[in-house]
């Protein structure tokens, strides 16, 4: 039996580790007192650049149905 093709899909389990390495790191870097530096630091960093974090869900939204109607229209024209 074939799987349905789901372009989203991601196994969970394999990115279990990455994300308790990340809570782990971002404890340390609390614990030492990095965030407070790292946010007095990005008043140097220009807006262009610290936009995009801001507004990453917007960006998802609407990169998703562009990218999919770019895929969609690349394989209508080419079969």
């Amino acid at each position: 039996e074939a799987r349905p093709f789901m372009a989203d899909y991601v196994p969970l389990f394999p990115w279990l580790a990455p994300l308790l390495a990340g809570i782990a790191v971002a404890r340390m870097m609390a614990a030492v007192g990095l965030w407070g530096r790292l946010r007095a630091s990005t008043a140097q960093v220009p807006r262009a650049l610290i936009w995009p974090g801001q507004h990453s869900l917007a960006i998802y939204m609407v990169h998703q149905p562009l990218m999919i109607g770019a895929f969609a229209a690349m394989q209508y024209f080419t079969t």
